[in-house]
């Protein structure tokens, strides 16, 4: 049970803080050092893991990793992600994003490799991003069927385009020659990709599925048609003075 302080406690706090100066003022300069320690503690802490990120309603935002049993991190593909954003009811939007190199043709023999990133277009909104020419990404150009959208960063812009704001419109190459949707490509791969390993879930969607030998089976067989195996020194490493 809650009970107040009583007057004759007060007056007894007092005398023995006349009483014994040293001590009492020891005892508050502690209690106020550890005080003041532990706030800072926890504001760091706050920063730190559940810090503001650097947009708008950014104290709104988590992010969400997806750990194996042994917690390590896993990619999320479409379908882990489509449940998770079906599941979590809790949350106003659940978006992906995921950061990886595409290569971007510029020409015939212009060719370079650009660190970026895929986004669901929904998520744009959230981010207090004011393009420079054109448009961001918007929930259209997530549907099925949409014509594909990048958006570029202003350096490569400037670099690569020289700024030019009739660049909006114009058709880049990412990834090599665009396939024919219509179509049927055989595609060669090893098992674990094959059954979607690595974040690969589009090739589970294949059709007239030819299962070989096991790749490592296959490697050994060929090696050992190649008889004694003696390549000699390659002279691949150089010793530096």
């Amino acid at each position: 049970m809650n009970r107040l302080i009583s007057w004759g406690e007060v007056r007894l706090g007092l005398r023995l803080i006349v009483k014994q100066p040293i001590l009492s003022l020891t005892i508050i300069l502690a209690l106020a050092t550890g005080i003041c320690f532990a706030t800072m503690g926890f504001t760091f802490r706050e920063e730190i893991v559940n810090g503001r990120l650097p947009y708008r309603a950014g104290d709104r935002m988590a992010r969400v990793f997806v750990l194996n049993r042994d917690g390590g991190r896993l990619d999320l593909d479409l379908e882990r992600y489509r449940a998770l954003r079906d599941r979590a009811a809790s949350f106003e939007h659940v978006g992906a994003v995921g950061g990886r190199p595409f290569t971007v043709t510029h020409g015939p023999a212009d060719i370079e490799s650009i660190d970026g990133a895929a986004i669901t277009p929904r998520s744009m909104r959230w981010l207090d991003a004011a393009p420079i020419a054109g448009r961001t990404l918007i929930p259209a150009d997530g549907e099925q069927g949409a014509e594909r959208v990048v958006v570029i960063r202003e350096s490569l812009w400037k670099r690569r385009y020289s700024g030019d704001p009739n660049v909006v419109g114009r058709a880049i190459t990412i990834g090599g020659v665009p396939l024919n949707t219509t179509a049927t490509y055989r595609v060669t791969t090893n098992n674990f990709l094959a059954d979607g390993g690595d974040s690969y879930s589009v090739f589970t969607g294949g059709t007239n599925r030819f299962v070989g030998e096991i790749d490592l089976d296959a490697f050994a067989r060929y090696v050992e048609s190649l008889g004694t195996v003696n390549p000699g020194p390659q002279n691949r490493i150089t010793l530096a003075p």
